[in-house]
């Protein structure tokens, strides 16, 4: 809207001092050269052409951007957040075993059952070790942040956490350090709890302390109890427990109104809230289909040091398009300058764009091997 105009004004006006100075000829050769050596197309592909060879380059290492803004918005981003269960522990937690407190007849039948319509790590744990059949629950309701509701012979079953518990009336014994329980009721009595250890991933702890030495604030944002977060507390900046969906919400916002620039890295339902409001998400590997619609940027495999990776990717993708712009700014300033001189003949006017043009492509080609 600005270029185009402005090309064809100083053409004019090369021409109309040409003319006067030296004839038709010399005004209409200098005229032609302002208009053939001037380079729009630099200026229109310097950006989007370095975004989409990024997105290629982001493709082929399993790394998915839902939008093109995402890695620009990664290069302010100042702390990343992590949820806990699924993203920075082992996928498949390692189930250690149940207590039944009630007299429920095939008590581990019927919670497997049950847990066979959740899609969280714990559930994938016991049904990995549960080898038997399963029963048909019906009105099964997950509960983001919570757990499970279902009826099995017309009894009411909870599946979940403490709080969960809690909700309906039941106050059931804290975990011991390093194992995460799970609660069961049936018609509002506690009927038994389960046990899971969890471990790490050893690419979650070498991305946690590459993103602090990078200067980054590091926190975990969990809706597990306190017993089975606590023990984080020395690898984070600052941890967070027993959050509902909203909770982690509201978390983001706070941190947002006080001016951070969060990078949210989830895999859970009860991760999207948090994700939508975030300014940068990242749905790991597994996660729900919830958590990849909220998510800006999917990974495909489940190793975090792509995290750190892509803050690096992101800043040195800024690099290359300032340079993209530097280059075609200075190219038609003095391009322009020496052909309203009438040193540039009309000929290498237009040798010299095409060599603009390709310059900026070569340069954001440069993306493809980061």
């Amino acid at each position: 809207a600005i270029f185009v105009p402005t090309i064809i004004t100083l053409s004019a006006i090369t021409f109309g001092f040409w003319y006067y100075e030296s004839g038709f000829d010399k005004a209409l050769m200098s005229s032609l050269a302002v208009l053939l050596i001037a380079c729009p197309c630099a200026f229109n592909v310097a950006a989007p052409l370095a975004l989409w060879n990024a997105a290629n380059s982001l493709a082929r290492r399993g790394i998915i951007l839902q939008n093109l803004r995402a890695l620009y918005s990664v290069r302010y981003i100042n702390e990343v957040l992590f949820d806990k269960t699924g993203t920075i522990t082992l996928e498949n937690l390692e189930y250690s075993g149940y207590t039944q407190f009630g007299d429920e007849k095939d008590f581990i039948k019927k919670v497997a059952s049950i847990e066979n319509y959740s899609k969280h790590p714990i559930a994938k744990s016991l049904l990995n070790h549960y080898q038997g059949d399963f029963v048909k629950p019906s009105k099964v309701r997950i509960i983001p942040g919570y757990g499970i509701e279902a009826f099995i012979e017309d009894k009411k079953w909870y599946i979940g956490s403490k709080e969960l518990m809690e909700s309906i009336g039941i106050t059931p014994k804290a975990c011991e350090e390093n194992v995460s329980c799970v609660y069961v009721a049936v018609d509002g009595r506690l009927e038994g709890t389960l046990y899971f250890k969890q471990k790490i991933d050893e690419n979650a702890l070498e991305a946690i302390k590459r993103l602090k030495d990078m200067g980054y604030k590091v926190g975990l944002i969990s809706g597990d109890e306190r017993a089975f977060v606590e023990e984080f507390s020395n690898i984070f900046d600052e941890v967070y427990w027993s959050l509902k969906p909203q909770d982690k919400q509201k978390v983001v916002m706070d941190k947002k109104s006080k001016g951070a620039k969060i990078m949210y890295v989830g895999d859970g339902i009860n991760d999207a809230l948090a994700m939508a409001v975030s300014d940068v998400s990242v749905a790991v590997a597994n996660a729900s289909g919830v958590a990849r619609i909220s998510a800006s940027i999917l990974l495909f495999n489940k190793n975090l040091k792509a995290i750190p990776w892509i803050i690096k990717f992101s800043n040195q993708v800024k690099k290359i398009i300032y340079t993209n712009f530097i280059w075609a700014s200075v190219y038609n300033t003095f391009g322009i300058a020496l052909a309203m001189a009438g040193l540039i003949q009309p000929i290498w006017s237009a040798v010299f764009m095409i060599i603009s043009s390709v310059s900026v492509v070569y340069n954001s080609s440069r993306i493809e091997n980061m």
